[in-house]
């Protein structure tokens, strides 16, 4: 059965048994069918000449093409309906009749007066016949019985159907509201997952220079603990050649206090000397004296023993002796003397070197003191350097190691960044795919379909022109007066008009009629009766 139109077969034994359509009434049915196949073109044709002429109606069949496609319409159904077998296929089309009747806006009124026309003609083409009497009033029963029932499922459907729309309203009002309640939640969501991205974009750049300044940091720290390694190592030697010059000037300082005690002892000793050069000296004098008296004692005894004579040679040999004597005292004396002066002299000399070498040396003892205080206060301040560079060493350690977290840091938060972008990007694909399925959902949905006919979830591929745009794909849905090209939407805009070859159906004429994540919606224009029937064994076979 055409699954189009879902078919009103509640009760139909019971409705065809209260309308007394039995077998007798079909077999009558189908004898009446034989006289009115060749009228019923006729019949339409005047029908729809008659629809022209009323100002409420004639619009509806003004297009063109369209009273021959509706006049054929009318024969088949009429002729369906004489056929008497009231199958599914019949309940289906009757429905149809009425939902298309109403989806147009025919008025009932103008429905039961076509029903009029039509049975007019029919009568009067079942009494021209001049069957039996009998025969006849069976055909006229039969006739009148199925063109009620007819009549009773139209109507019935156009009942059906303004409830059904006021619901259909109220539930597509009410799935456009929840679209656009998802469209703005997603895109909302979907604009914060772009700002993370940027933000995520932002943080990978930043993460980029923390990464580029702690490997820097962590290069400048490794060259800084170098340093100060090697400042620490080179402030050791400097301590323990400050310590060693310390130990030396110490050393130095007791060896100047020895030389300056034995200095001093050397200056006392010089002075001694001296002193006693000068009591030599004096002695001398004094011998020098005494001699100079012998002297004059001896030229004394030598006149007296000239004036004695013989009795004075004795005494003249003894005076010259001790003249003699004198002379080499005072001659050894004047040696002595000149000798004791040199002494003297040399003495003093010395005396004076030995004062300047106990100054020098006292000096010396002096800038040794100095050397010393320096020194301890240099081994005093290489020791704090010492200290301060094995501290700064430490510190330098710590710093490294800091850099080296730094970068690992610096490299996570870029990784990380990199996985929030992804996480961003994969938010967005999947807020599309929701958009694109809710979509979907609701369109595919019996609230939310917006075709006046059923539609059905079908995929068949398609080649489809729309302006300048070229698609090609498969469908997501499918019915008689549409369908959804899946997942295709650039180039087009609602309205585009184009043309749409279907696999299994052919070419037909359609227009965009909306465009939404779910692809293109599609309507059929002008289908025709060979392109429709196609379209039925899809859906039959589906």
């Amino acid at each position: 059965m055409p699954k189009d139109c879902a078919p009103d077969t509640t009760n139909a034994e019971e409705r065809l048994d209260f309308f007394r359509l039995d077998g007798v009434a079909r077999a009558a049915l189908r004898d009446a069918r034989q006289v009115l196949m060749p009228t019923l073109p006729d019949m339409a044709a005047g029908f729809y000449a008659r629809l022209a002429t009323i100002p409420r109606l004639a619009p509806m069949i003004a297009a063109k093409g369209k009273v021959p496609r509706l006049t054929s319409s009318q024969v088949d159904h009429w002729a369906a309906l004489f056929d008497g077998r009231f199958d599914e296929a019949y309940f289906a089309r009757a429905r149809r009749i009425g939902l298309a009747h109403d989806r147009i806006g025919l008025e009932p009124r103008w429905y039961v007066g076509a029903y009029a026309h039509f049975l007019d003609d029919i009568f009067a083409a079942l009494l021209e016949r001049r069957w039996p009497k009998e025969r006849t009033r069976d055909a006229l029963s039969a006739v009148m019985r199925a063109t009620l029932l007819d009549m009773e499922l139209a109507i019935s459907a156009y009942a059906q159907s303004g409830e059904a729309s006021r619901i259909k309203q109220e539930l597509l009002q009410l799935t456009d509201r929840i679209e656009r309640d998802i469209e703005e939640t997603v895109s909302g969501v979907a604009e914060q997952a772009g700002h993370m991205a940027e933000s995520a974009d932002r943080l990978g750049v930043i993460a980029g220079d923390l990464h580029d300044a702690a490997a820097a940091m962590a290069q400048a720290a490794a060259n800084a603990l170098s340093d100060v390694q090697a400042v620490a190592t080179a402030t050791e030697q400097l301590e323990a050649a400050s310590r060693a010059i310390a130990e030396q000037v110490a050393q130095s300082a007791t060896v100047t206090d020895t030389v300056a005690r034995q200095a001093g002892d050397a200056a006392a000793i010089v002075t001694g000397l001296s002193e006693a050069t000068s009591r030599i000296s004096n002695v001398a004098k004094l011998v020098q004296a005494i001699a100079a008296q012998t002297k004059l004692l001896a030229l004394n005894a030598n006149i007296e023993a000239a004036r004695a004579g013989d009795a004075g040679r004795g005494f003249a040999v003894v005076a010259g002796e001790v003249k003699s004597l004198a002379r080499q005292t005072e001659e050894a004396i004047g040696t002595v003397n000149v000798q004791a002066v040199d002494i003297r002299a040399a003495t003093d000399a010395t005396g004076k070197s030995v004062d300047g070498m106990v100054r020098d040396i006292r000096r010396v003892d002096a800038i040794s003191g100095q050397v010393r205080d320096a020194t301890d206060q240099q081994r005093q301040a290489t020791a704090e350097i010492s200290r301060g560079a094995l501290s700064a060493a430490d510190q330098a350690r710590r710093l490294a190691d800091r850099a080296g977290g730094m970068l690992d840091h610096a490299r996570m938060t870029g990784d990380t960044a990199a996985e929030v972008r992804s996480m961003a990007a994969g938010v967005n694909d999947m807020l599309s795919g929701l958009r694109r399925r809710v979509t979907e959902v609701l369109r595919a949905s019996t609230a939310g379909d917006r075709r006046r006919s059923v539609r059905l979830p079908l995929s068949i591929g398609f080649e489809a022109e729309f302006g300048d745009s070229r698609l090609a794909g498969r469908t997501l849905d499918l019915s008689v007066e549409g369908c959804l090209l899946h997942g295709v939407t650039a180039g087009c805009s609602p309205g585009t008009a184009g043309r749409l070859h279907l696999e299994g159906v052919g070419p037909v004429r359609a227009s965009v009629r909306a465009v939404s994540g779910a692809g293109l919606h599609i309507g059929f224009e002008e289908v025709p009766a060979e392109t429709e029937q196609a379209l039925r064994r899809l859906l039959v076979r589906d």
